[in-house]
């Protein structure tokens, strides 16, 4: 991809092709990203910063070094307090729960764990966190709550997941 190209550009030539030896142009909202992950750290979902945190983050970058990736914003890893094994990119902010990280203890566990969920970023898919993180949740019944899109497509999976091979495939892991 060519450093003037967008995401979406990218997505336009082709779904899924190699994006070694060049500079990735990521655009999220951060300040929508920033005010996610602050509500969720005022709700005690999310931990505070920690060096465990660092050390996702260099699990990440080494999978972006080995594949010769360079983005021009950091990607930032932090932990969610729930049990549940789950996932999530939020923006540039990868979310792990405990539960996973308690499921997969290994670097090269969580580096494949890590590898999908930087794949969604490098593909630019983007989840619609409106109305979860507006300063009023605009529903009353639970029932509501599971109708909120915050995942991604089957499609964007499926393409996240073959990049995710291709980038654990040119990483130390």
């Amino acid at each position: 991809m060519a450093p003037t190209e967008t995401p979406l550009d990218y997505r336009a030539k082709s779904e899924i092709k190699d994006m070694k030896s060049n500079e990735t142009q990521l655009s999220p909202d951060s300040s929508i990203e920033k005010r996610a992950v602050d509500r969720l750290v005022q709700a005690g979902l999310l931990s505070q910063p920690s060096s465990f945190d660092k050390h996702l983050e260099m699990i990440t970058n080494n999978i972006l070094i080995g594949n010769d990736i360079r983005v021009p914003d950091d990607i930032r890893c932090r932990v969610i307090l729930t049990d549940t094994v789950e996932s999530l990119a939020l923006g540039n902010t990868i979310i792990l729960s405990k539960g996973l990280i308690e499921a997969f203890p290994t670097d090269a566990d969580l580096a494949s764990v890590l590898s999908f969920q930087l794949a969604h970023i490098l593909l630019g898919h983007q989840i619609d966190t409106r109305q979860i993180f507006d300063d009023r949740i605009l529903f009353r019944r639970n029932e509501y709550f599971p109708r909120i899109p915050l995942s991604h497509t089957e499609r964007e999976n499926e393409l996240a997941a073959s990049k995710a091979v291709e980038l654990l495939n040119h990483s130390v892991y």
